[in-house]
């Protein structure tokens, strides 16, 4: 039989316990230490702490489980707004309960905690750094004055690049060139490995009887023209191409309200921008209604804006897929022009057989709405 002593040693005893003829065995240090009456539960939850650190316990929890089948928890973030605090701890203490649950029923718990940097608080702190104390200050000026400090140093804003234009930096081989093979400035040209992908791919697809091209599994760079570029058709003479700027990156975002505000009082986001010399050439001007089709009779329509930024063969729009068409989205609704609805989909021979991308080149026909 095993007994504690006051201690805090287990003793392994052999006899009558009611007796006073016990014969000791051996002694060793318990484990886990009696509980005094008189706890100092911070001191106490210090030792346990430390326990757990010295003993690795938690790694040792997710190690024995990593086998075991995932469980997610999704527990939305404290806000970043000032310092944690104990509210933040209070919330985390109580949803922790499920994860350990979960674990001690033979789950895999990863635990990966954030905060959230979205929202008011976040502009609030903003704000106070750059000394901001009204909208009326908020100016683009101001913004973009921050934005090249922030990223080209703090005594180059916008006034030191009005009066030098580019900043430039000379830079060593050594951190021109991209890493490989452990050969610093090395660039590898001859990709070997993709003959040896041609062969494989070629037997998968041909048990699964698919159309897969391997032409271009070769093993120099070479240029591979899209389909439509070799496409002389009359009229159909420009290809439509869409880019993302610092707010927009996806149809929903514009149901945002301050987004499509800021969207409404610039001169591209919901236009279709095009070459000024090409618009000319086709009586086209700033404002104009008009109509961009493909060659399988898709079409989408916007307004025009001209601009030198553009290439004389090319239609550009932001985002390439506004425009939205549901109900549930009244703000965004049919704002701006989704060009990229004139690829056509489901043709094989438009597969990119690579990297199994949609070859998103097509030649479209722009004309002027009457």
């Amino acid at each position: 039989m095993q007994t504690e002593n006051p201690a805090g040693r287990i003793l392994y005893v052999t006899g009558n316990p009611n007796s006073n003829r016990l014969i000791i065995l051996k002694e060793e240090k318990a484990l886990y230490q009696k509980v005094d009456t008189n706890l100092n539960f911070v001191d106490r939850e210090k030792k346990v702490e430390e326990f757990w650190k010295e003993n690795h316990i938690f790694e040792k929890s997710m190690e024995n489980r990593k086998e075991g089948p995932t469980y997610t928890f999704y527990d939305g973030p404290p806000t970043a707004n000032g310092k944690p605090h104990i509210g933040h701890v209070l919330t985390r203490v109580i949803k922790d309960m499920i994860p350990r649950y979960r674990a001690m029923k033979g789950y895999m718990v990863p635990r990966k905690a954030g905060w959230d940097t979205h929202g008011l608080p976040v502009e609030l702190e903003v704000e106070k750094k750059l000394g901001l104390d009204g909208k009326e200050q908020i100016t683009a000026e101001r913004v973009c004055d921050a934005a090249l400090k922030s990223l080209a140093g703090k005594d180059r804003g916008i006034d030191w690049f009005r009066e030098n234009g580019v900043l430039t930096r000379e830079r060593k081989a050594d951190e021109v060139y991209v890493f490989a093979a452990g050969m610093e400035g090395r660039i590898p040209l001859y990709f070997d490995f993709m003959l040896e992908a041609k062969e494989k791919i070629e037997a998968e697809v041909d048990k699964l009887g698919i159309y897969w091209e391997t032409d271009d599994y070769i093993p120099l760079p070479e240029f591979m023209p899209c389909l439509d570029h070799e496409v002389e058709e009359e009229g159909f003479d420009l290809f439509p191409v869409y880019w993302t700027n610092a707010i927009n990156t996806d149809t929903w975002q514009v149901e945002n309200a301050w987004i499509n505000e800021i969207n409404e009082l610039d001169d591209t986001t919901y236009f279709l921008e095009i070459n000024a010399a090409t618009g000319a050439a086709k009586g086209i001007k700033s404002g104009d209604k008009v109509r961009l089709s493909n060659r399988d009779g898709d079409v989408v329509e916007g307004v025009a804006v001209l601009t030198e930024f553009v290439h004389p063969e090319c239609v550009a729009s932001v985002g390439g897929h506004l425009n939205a068409k549901s109900d549930y989205q009244p703000i965004g609704k049919t704002k701006g022009t989704a060009v990229n609805h004139l690829v056509p989909a489901g043709d094989p021979k438009r597969m990119e057989y690579v990297g199994s991308g949609v070859d998103q080149c097509v030649r479209c026909k722009l004309e002027k709405i009457s």
